[in-house]
C-alpha cells in the first residue's frame, strides 16, 4: 500500500512537471522474442517517437505449459550506456495456469549478485471455505522454499 502511494506521489509530480516544462516525452515498447525464447520488452522514451531513449527492459521466461516463470527488470544507466539488474520475480503456477508462489529478488549492485534475501509470497485457496490465505515467507524460510521449488 504504501509503495502504491508513493507510486501515485511520484508519477503525478513528473506529470505535473512535465505540464509546465512543455516536454512532450512519451512511452513506446519493442517487444521481442530472443533465441532462448523468452519474451524482451524494452520500454523507450521520447519526443513524438525521435530521439528514443531506453528506459526499462522486461524479460519473461514462460514454461512449455506458456506460464509464467521468471520476470527480470532492469534499468538502462545512461552513462556506462548499458542494461542494469533491478529486481527479479519468480512465478510458481499451479495446473490451472494461477500464480501460487510470487518471489521477489533485489539486485545488489555493489556486488553485482542478486541478493540472497528472497521474499516469496504463498497464496492458497480453500475452496470450501471461499477463502484465499496469503502468506509472506522471508529469511531462511524463504531459502528453504526458494530450494524446494528449483529442484
Amino acid at each position: 500500500m504504501k509503495t502504491s502511494v508513493i507510486a501515485v506521489v511520484a508519477s503525478l509530480l513528473l506529470s505535473i512537471s512535465n505540464i509546465f516544462t512543455g516536454t512532450t516525452s512519451n512511452l513506446y515498447k519493442n517487444t521481442i522474442v530472443d533465441e532462448n525464447n523468452r519474451e524482451v520488452t524494452t520500454v523507450y522514451s521520447g519526443e513524438d517517437g525521435k530521439y528514443l531513449t531506453p528506459v526499462k527492459q522486461y524479460t519473461t521466461t514462460r514454461d512449455d505449459a506458456g506460464n509464467i516463470t521468471e520476470r527480470k527488470i532492469c534499468v538502462w544507466n545512461g552513462v556506462s550506456q548499458s542494461w542494469v539488474n533491478s529486481k527479479k520475480y519468480i512465478f510458481k503456477c499451479n495446473t490451472n495456469g494461477d500464480v501460487v508462489v510470487l518471489g521477489y529478488i533485489k539486485w545488489n549492485a555493489n556486488f553485482k549478485q542478486w541478493e540472497k534475501d528472497i521474499t516469496y509470497t504463498v497464496y492458497q485457496q480453500n475452496i470450501e471455505e471461499e477463502k484465499l490465505v496469503i502468506n509472506n515467507i522471508k529469511g531462511e524460510e524463504a531459502q528453504k522454499l526458494h530450494a524446494e521449488l528449483n529442484k
